[in-house]
């Protein structure tokens, strides 16, 4: 077990989070959401602390919260609570890991609480867009897999809680858990402390999980589908699957100078110009998926009335800036990158404090990713402009490798299919070659071009004054000093 340590003195409030390096696509084929419903079975009941209820009741009672969520590759538990109580509560929480109990009439119940978890999530449309990128995926990969679980997929086996035991047994091992705990104690006394509650924790050496990469074989891609959403905000999705993690080269984060510029906003960027159509109010881009074999990288669009028939022209567009980041990465890319890593630089150093909370569920995902020395600022570091790595993202932002979703209501009616968990009404189909042809062949745009140079970037922090000047500041008449288009101060 890897542990980080965080003595804060003055906190009010102390925060454990414990990373286990197994998730969904660990889900045997046919109990899909064990994972998931292991997370739920943990809370109910130790060998120490048997009683159902009573760790959340501790927590809830004095000052505390404590949650957990299960991803494809990882679960995550965690905590926070009054400093004055934290002894106790880590000491339950550690017993998660070291003899949970998995009663038979825990076992039961709880099926109905993941179940009642699952039913809401059928009224939400991020879910749905989930939904449809397992849909989407190769069935025969571990991502396709329904990760929530219901009362159906759960209660199916006969032999649920031994199913249950045994993926417990096999996959939580210390070697594979990641532990971040803040206290006001001192670091030697949290070390104490955390050796003396974690010291049993099983270890069996097991490694942690392998996913084969490549969620999207080629006759998954260049498909069109077409979504009834539960809300009226139109959306449009690209969905492009990426051959390989980029988190592990996190000192030179390729994949944040491509969602940082198709992510621009200011004049010359994409959402500028659908804007001016009036096609488009917001529009985002980034990793939606960093898995260990595996990456998937989305421009999400939020559209207008007038921009849901706009949806291939607004693809067209997205294409057209990702050519004009390909012909510019080599006389741009230098400045362009050191201007991020320099803004990162400046967010890293006066960045507000996280709660407690916040911060250990951060530092123990990071600790899986990044090496010691660099889980507190990994987010932040930006060491090599790596020009290879970046264009070698951007041909991978093709027509040819692209899923595109299309939520809007006035696809009520016209679906015809029924995805199998979440019942989202849909309809795919091929995109058609013209379209291919065009977004291929990418004309240039004259509207679009790359963000201006911010001249405004500070690099000096030196003090100039070390006291305040003796001014009356109700005489002082205040000067303009800039004045430029778009700019005044």
């Amino acid at each position: 077990m890897r542990v980080l340590l965080v003595s804060d003195p003055d906190t009010t409030k102390a925060a454990a989070s414990m990373e286990v390096r197994v998730g969904a696509m660990s889900d045997p084929t046919d109990i899909p959401g064990l994972a998931h419903f292991l997370e739920h079975m943990l809370f109910l009941g130790t060998k120490k602390y048997p009683e159902e209820g009573e760790y959340a009741k501790f927590i809830q009672g004095n000052g505390g919260s404590q949650n957990a969520s299960t991803a494809a590759e990882s679960t995550n538990y965690y905590f926070d609570i009054s400093s004055t109580h934290f002894f106790e509560a880590l000491d339950r929480f550690a017993q998660f890991f070291v003899a949970p109990l998995f009663t038979e009439s825990a076992t039961n119940r709880e099926m109905r609480a993941v179940d009642s978890e699952h039913s809401r999530n059928i009224q939400v449309d991020s879910r749905r867009l989930h939904a449809m990128l397992r849909v989407a995926c190769d069935p025969s990969h571990p991502m396709s897999k329904f990760s929530t679980g219901n009362i159906d997929t759960l209660s199916s086996p006969p032999d649920i809680r031994k199913r249950l035991i045994d993926f417990y047994n096999e996959y939580y091992s210390s070697s594979v858990m990641y532990l971040a705990v803040l206290g006001k104690e001192s670091l030697d006394d949290l070390e104490s402390l955390v050796i003396k509650l974690f010291e049993e924790v099983r270890n069996t050496d097991k490694e942690y999980p392998q996913h084969p990469p490549a969620p999207f074989k080629d006759d998954h891609v260049r498909k069109i589908y077409s979504v009834t959403p539960v809300k009226h905000t139109p959306k449009l999705f690209l969905i492009w699957p990426l051959e390989k993690c980029y988190r592990f080269i996190y000192s030179e984060k390729p994949e944040r100078y491509v969602s940082h510029l198709l992510g621009h906003e200011g004049p010359g960027s994409v959402l500028s110009h659908l804007r001016k159509l009036g096609v488009a109010t917001e529009l985002s881009a980034g990793m939606i998926k960093t898995c260990t074999s595996f990456s998937i990288f989305q421009c999400s669009v939020e559209l207008t009335e007038k921009g849901v028939e706009e949806m291939d022209k607004i693809t067209e567009i997205v294409f057209q800036y990702i050519q004009i980041l390909l012909t510019t990465l080599s006389s741009d890319g230098p400045w362009i990158y050191d201007e991020i890593k320099k803004v990162a630089a400046i967010n890293f150093r006066f960045r507000q404090q996280s709660s407690p909370r916040n911060s250990v569920t951060t530092l123990s995902d990071n600790m899986f990713w990044y090496k010691p020395e660099d889980v507190l600022d990994g987010d932040y570091k930006y060491e090599v402009f790596n020009e290879a790595e970046i264009r070698n993202i951007l041909l991978q932002l093709t027509p040819d490798n692209l899923v595109m979703i299309k939520i809007a209501k006035e696809n009520e009616g016209k679906t015809d299919k029924v995805e199998k968990w979440l019942n989202v009404p849909y309809s795919k189909s091929e995109i058609c070659a013209d379209l291919l042809s065009i977004w291929k062949n990418p004309s240039r745009n004259e509207n679009l071009a790359l963000p201006p140079k911010n001249e405004y970037v500070a690099e000096d922090f030196t003090l100039q004054h070390t006291h305040m000047p003796d001014i009356n500041f109700l005489e002082v008449v205040p000067k303009k000093i800039i004045n430029k288009e778009g700019v005044e101060a």
